[in-house]
């Protein structure tokens, strides 16, 4: 976040050098040591580094973030919304949202998700 053009050149570059591929085999490595197959290690390498980078990208670019909820609700102004109830119940907090929070949800959430993937391992 400190670095919003990052995200964008991060996406566009294709670099394959070993500064480059440094994290990737320390979070490759990290996934084998826990008992990951070779490939459940890397989808959950990816699993990680895309929601990471997806969370970053939405964060910079939502639209939510630069406007208070009632301009939010002005701008929503040609939805329907009998047709969008739930999108109108949550606006107001939209706009406040806690990313850092948001970020951690989702986190924990991918974290006992590769944990319960590696428990069925070995049922």
């Amino acid at each position: 976040l400190d670095h919003p053009h990052a995200v964008p050149l991060i996406e566009s570059k294709r670099v394959v050098t070993p500064a480059a591929l440094r994290p990737v085999e320390f979070s490759l490595s990290l996934f084998r040591g826990a008992g990951f197959s070779p490939d459940d290690a890397l989808s959950a390498h990816w699993a990680i580094v895309g929601f990471t980078l997806g969370h970053v990208t939405f964060q910079i670019s939502n639209p939510l973030t630069e406007v208070s909820p009632q301009e939010a609700l002005a701008q929503s102004g040609e939805l329907p919304a009998q047709q969008f109830p739930c999108y109108f119940e949550v606006l107001p907090q939209a706009a406040n949202c806690d990313y850092d929070a948001a970020f951690e949800f989702g986190l924990d959430i991918l974290i006992e998700g590769l944990q319960a993937k590696l428990g069925s391992r070995f049922e």
